[in-house]
């Protein structure tokens, strides 16, 4: 029997979904034969959908790659959802033409995750004093100009795209092969917080995002079952805002010994509940873009609510 094609929008979620089961963090051996057939099940859509003609050929890529879904027990899962994951990829930006969003995959990484942590924490331990504000931007901007050259010129050189995804392939998501890189947005984001904020400011944003975004991305992932309108899950966004606000008070509480506890614990919460409002209602901004931004700015209005210079 012939599958009924499916709208391009309604199945473009369903492979979303698939790849989110399919996720390192989530993926156990007992789930996997459901996984196949869901993967039987889609492919058989998609092929009817690219047999409609124009509507369904940027799903052809897709359907090639369930066809190919392992076995339950046997074969290369992870090969699979990364394959799977690169088809979505050039489905998302062939459906934009079709005027059609579609949310983002980020698999869990934990190189990517603990590299997160580290260039916050480096970023914050310069700001403090390490070396001046004035080389604070003048690191930043570097960075800065350093992260949109390689922008350009993989945009009009297809060999620098696929080298400089192959040279940062532990630390890059799939996506980001047709987007601007998370790490430009990071570091167009220190650069504008450097030049704007207090140094304090400055040091609670980079520790939100450092701690709070790995944070909300491994426990929404791996246990995320309250889903909001923004598509996150009320666990992700919890964890965020603990996670932050941890990670930013403690930061505080090392760098302003004299603060009294109430007030960093006030400027911390602040910052983290920004951030974390950040990336629930802006999800069309990279977060390493909004996140630090949203929280230099929420901790900037805490600061200035206790009067503190």
């Amino acid at each position: 029997m012939s599958a009924i094609p499916a709208e391009p929008r309604d199945l473009a979620q369903e492979v979303f979904l698939l790849l989110q089961s399919l996720d390192p963090s989530r993926l156990r051996a007992e789930l996997q034969e459901n996984l196949r057939q869901r993967a039987e099940e889609l492919r058989n859509q998609a092929q009817a959908l690219v047999q409609q003609g124009e509507p369904g050929a940027p799903f052809a890529g897709v359907a090639a790659v369930l066809e190919s879904a392992p076995e339950a027990g046997a074969g290369d899962w992870e090969s699979f959802r990364k394959r799977l994951h690169v088809a979505y990829d050039g489905l998302v930006v062939a459906l934009q033409g079709q005027a059609i969003a579609l949310p983002t995959v980020r698999p869990t990484n934990y190189t990517r995750s603990l590299f997160h942590v580290g260039s916050a924490v480096g970023s914050a331990v310069l700001v403090q004093g390490v070396i001046s504000q004035r080389a604070v931007i003048a690191v930043a901007g570097a960075f800065t100009l350093a992260g949109w050259t390689m922008e350009i010129s993989r945009r009009h050189s297809a060999t620098v795209n696929r080298l400089l995804m192959r040279a940062f392939q532990h630390v890059a998501h799939e996506h980001e092969r047709h987007r601007i890189n998370s790490s430009t947005w990071y570091t167009t984001a220190l650069l504008l917080i450097a030049l704007t904020l207090s140094p304090m400011a400055c040091t609670a944003a980079l520790m939100v995002l450092g701690l709070g975004d790995p944070a909300a991305g491994l426990v929404g992932r791996r246990f995320g079952r309250i889903r909001l309108a923004s598509g996150k899950s009320l666990e992700g966004a919890l964890a965020f805002v603990v996670a932050g606000a941890l990670a930013a008070g403690g930061a505080l509480a090392l760098a302003y010994p004299a603060l009294p506890l109430t007030s960093v614990l006030l400027l911390a919460l602040a910052s983290a509940v920004a951030g974390a409002l950040a990336e629930l209602f802006l999800p069309r901004i990279d977060d390493n873009f909004s996140i630090p931004l949203a929280a230099g700015a929420g901790c900037t209005l805490a600061a200035m609510a206790l009067s503190l210079p």
